[in-house]
């Protein structure tokens, strides 16, 4: 449950919209050494493919 997510504090400057994927699709709460900067660039990918599959 997002509620329950505990944001990294280097995640703080991040779009919101990865701090949700990754807590839905890692299906955790997300860990403190999270490898951001590999996976920020997919997931801002994958956030925009479900927004326009949303629409």
């Amino acid at each position: 449950m997002a509620a329950m997510v505990q944001i990294p504090h280097h995640a703080r400057e991040m779009p919101v919209d990865w701090v949700l994927l990754a807590a839905e699709t890692e299906g955790m709460v997300l860990p403190r050494m999270a490898k951001v900067e590999l996976d920020r660039e997919q997931a801002e990918v994958m956030a925009g493919e479900l927004r326009n599959g949303a629409q």
